[in-house]
């Protein structure tokens, strides 16, 4: 059986389509699996960097607790 050429370039391209579909739900999955733990990793290093820079952040109950004496 003999095909015209536009039927096989319209098959290739549902075929790429489905390839891409495919390729774009890998992808997606694979976000959501890596995104948390690059967001717990950025804010980590966030907290480290922060505290080099301005020192260890202060306990807010010393502050409280001795508030009257100031």
């Amino acid at each position: 059986m003999k095909y015209k050429t536009s039927k096989i370039q319209g098959q290739s391209a549902v075929e790429y389509m489905m390839l891409l579909a495919i390729v774009v739900v890998v992808v997606l999955v694979g976000f959501k699996s890596f995104m948390p733990r690059v967001g717990r990793a950025a804010n980590t290093y966030f907290n480290t960097v922060s505290n080099g820079i301005m020192g260890k952040p202060v306990n807010a109950s010393f502050i409280d607790s001795n508030r009257d004496k100031i």
